[in-house]
């Protein structure tokens, strides 16, 4: 018993620990968010800028989110959409906004399915192939989120310091419905977010990131994209090696509408942590080991009370004040973290904040579970699917297609998003997997070209 009560409180005194470690980072990310929000962003451009989309389907709000793309008030920048070929509905809303922005300059390129590449990444390739000289700084967005009318100006103006040659920004999902698939997802991703704060490591976030063309080129990234299915995991892993600083700025975090099912969120999560596994293994053990720490001192405590109460033991006192003080640490860490996103931006509706913040402290160390055993089930495996296409990721991060959807269809963290009317394309234009299609417009005339 002496050899067991010595075991419990060690490694309740670990979890502990961890816990108030956890808290306190979190409260310096707040703080640290809090004080780049209050400093004003110069209204001066760094140079020419390119922001690339890539899309695939319509995802909840997709207009809208690409609408805020064509109002950013930076004022040297233009837009590359990139889709796999013109079939796609999101090609769709594409054209849809370059008719309503005449005076931006935007370009759609269809760059023909991937065979030995993921998807996105083919994408962003073909896209980067053939830059003009004039392009200083590239810019990568999601086309499910939605940023902010200045989000372009705050990510790219601490490039113009020598040091920094990456700047990233993050997620922060917005449930649609209070659901408790979609709740769960914001509770996953905001344990990830509030990892985002001062310091020196940073990975890069794929959504919302921005890179100098120097850099780009120096690392070779396009080269080391070739045969990868993670674009931001060997950006972050080739730019550092190069020597590259990545900085955060909370400023540019951006919101995500979501709205999921059980299937889709389980897919979702999966094929996140299987990515992260196969591209980031060092990261993916300490996660799995450290969340294993916290739920197992959780979960011994929570056992200890049940047999405690139900035997009437004298010392189901000891348990019970431990596992308040760690659901009460757990619980203010998860409002610190929350709180994260309302420091970082304006844009994010309060109400539907306040919801899943209520929601995620009183269930935080549930949910923390539940994600747990989410990671854990990757522990062996290497297929995902990804946006209607399922891979297999080898040794060494080379990805493998095994299969495709017929057609474009939703986000697979979203739920069922028809495409409206309005929306729909007209013919069908054929492209091979070796051809990519430009379609340019300019503010002085609109121009299509096919090149190899």
């Amino acid at each position: 018993m002496d050899v067991w009560w010595l075991t419990y409180f060690v490694l309740s005194a670990c979890g502990l620990v961890q816990t108030v470690l956890f808290a306190l980072y979190a409260f310096e990310a707040r703080r640290f968010a809090a004080s780049r929000r209050a400093s004003r962003t110069p209204p001066e451009s760094i140079g020419r800028v390119m922001v690339l989309a890539p899309c695939k389907g319509i995802d909840p709000g997709q207009l809208e989110n690409q609408r805020r793309l064509f109002e950013q008030d930076y004022g040297d920048y233009e837009l590359t959409f990139i889709v796999e070929d013109s079939r796609d509905p999101a090609a769709a809303v594409v054209e849809r906004l370059r008719r309503a922005y005449p005076r931006v300059p935007c370009r759609l390129v269809c760059a023909g399915q991937a065979t030995d590449t993921g998807q996105k990444v083919h994408n962003l390739i073909a896209a980067t192939r053939d830059l003009p000289d004039e392009i200083e700084v590239l810019v990568f967005v999601d086309a499910d989120v939605r940023p902010s009318t200045h989000w372009l100006r705050d990510l790219v103006h601490r490039l113009n310091r020598p040091q920094t040659a990456a700047i990233t920004g993050y997620r922060w999902f917005v449930p649609e419905r209070f659901t408790l698939p979609n709740l769960l997802l914001t509770s996953m991703n905001a344990a990830v977010a509030g990892l985002f704060g001062p310091g020196g490591f940073f990975l890069l976030w794929g959504g919302s990131w921005t890179v100098r063309r120097e850099w780009f080129e120096r690392a070779g990234l396009p080269w080391a994209w070739q045969g990868t299915l993670s674009d931001d995991l060997v950006a972050s892993r080739v730019l550092r090696a190069a020597g590259a600083n990545i900085e955060f700025e909370p400023k540019c975090v951006v919101a995500t509408p979501v709205d999921t099912t059980w299937p889709r969120l389980i897919e979702f999560a999966r094929r996140q942590y299987t990515i992260g596994r196969c591209y980031s293994p060092a990261l993916w053990w300490s996660t799995l080991a450290s969340s294993a720490v916290a739920n197992l001192v959780l979960a011994v405590n929570l056992a200890m009370v049940i047999y405690g109460l139900a035997t009437g033991a004298a010392w189901t006192l000891v348990p019970v004040a431990t596992l308040l003080t760690l659901w009460g640490v757990a619980a203010f860490q998860t409002w610190l973290r929350h709180d994260l996103a309302r420091a970082c931006s304006e844009e994010l509706p309060a109400g539907a904040l306040a919801r899943s913040r209520r929601f995620d402290c009183l269930w935080s160390p549930l949910l923390s579970g539940l994600n747990w055993l989410l990671l854990a089930s990757t522990v062996v495996g290497r297929t995902i699917t990804w946006r209607g296409n399922t891979y297999y990721i080898a040794r060494g991060g080379l990805a493998r297609l095994l299969g495709r959807e017929a057609t474009p269809s939703v986000s697979p963290a979203a739920g069922s998003a028809p495409t409206p009317h309005s929306l729909r394309t007209g013919a069908a234009d054929q492209r091979t997997n070796s051809s990519v299609q430009v379609q340019e417009r300019t503010p002085h005339a609109d121009r299509s070209v096919g090149h190899s």
